[in-house]
């Protein structure tokens, strides 16, 4: 039997703290309720750094004062794992609030968090294959170049609590990889970060952008296979739900613009 994750594409971009507490506000909803469905939030962020929950104390503040300097853009500190990223335009944010107990990538098997980490990288890889980009696994967290995995081309990391995953994926389409010199991209001193766009025009074969837009179809489909799961529009399967995510979004300082 499949799963089901409904899919939300917010408009504009999202101030990270705002997305990040939509987030934690549906995860605290899909615990207490199990009727809710599993959601699939698709968004850009507005311009932020992020450190993973490894990056704490003194060591958090310095690389924090040290970013404001070089970029005047803020650091945050999250809850997943990894180090140090950045979100901004031309980048798409998944963000799957999902009761594992309620996926399974196979018929008749269950899904841990290895499980669903394995399918969230496989779906990633496969979205980028559409978009005309090989990538590969490496011993590192995220999907990598196949023409050089030293190059990343999106960002991994999962929080689970009890049973509901968050956080995902940051897949660079279009993004001003410029923004990634200043840091040092996950903690991987000999490793870059690329885009969709970067690695088309490195190959030769294909000079137009990736955006945003190009990636959300390759990427719902690469879900919905991965998965072994429906994809509809939240909108279609709980318009109530969907409302209570634009009224909460329309609370905050930043909403989507």
């Amino acid at each position: 039997m499949k799963g089901m994750i409904a899919t939300l594409r917010l408009p504009g971009t999202v101030a990270y703290l705002d997305g990040v507490r939509l987030m934690e506000d549906l995860v605290r909803r899909r615990i207490a309720d199990g009727t809710r469905p599993n959601i699939l939030l698709l968004l850009e962020h507005a311009p932020v750094y992020t450190a993973g929950r490894r990056l704490k104390g003194a060591q958090l503040e310095a690389e924090q004062r040290a970013v404001y300097a070089k970029t005047g853009i803020a650091l945050v500190a999250t809850g997943r794992g990894g180090q140090t990223t950045y979100h901004g335009p031309g980048q798409l944010v998944g963000y799957p609030v999902a009761d594992l107990r309620t996926l399974a990538p196979a018929p008749g098997e269950r899904l841990g968090v290895r499980g669903f980490v394995a399918a969230l990288e496989a779906a990633v890889m496969a979205a980028c294959l559409t978009l005309g980009v090989a990538t590969t696994r490496t011993g590192d967290t995220g999907v990598w170049a196949a023409a050089d995995a030293s190059r990343k081309v999106a960002a991994l990391g999962v929080q689970v609590s009890r049973y509901v995953a968050s956080h995902g994926f940051a897949l660079n389409c279009d993004v001003d990889l410029r923004a990634f010199d200043h840091i040092v991209p996950c903690g991987l001193a000999d490793k870059h970060a690329t885009s969709l766009t970067n690695e088309r025009l490195l190959s030769n074969r294909i000079i137009s952008p990736v955006t945003v837009d190009d990636a959300v179809p390759a990427v719902i489909t690469a879900f919905a296979d991965c998965f072994n799961a429906d994809m509809p529009l939240l909108h279609d399967v709980n318009p109530v739900v969907e409302s209570e995510i634009f009224a909460f979004l329309a609370k905050t300082k930043g909403g989507a613009n």
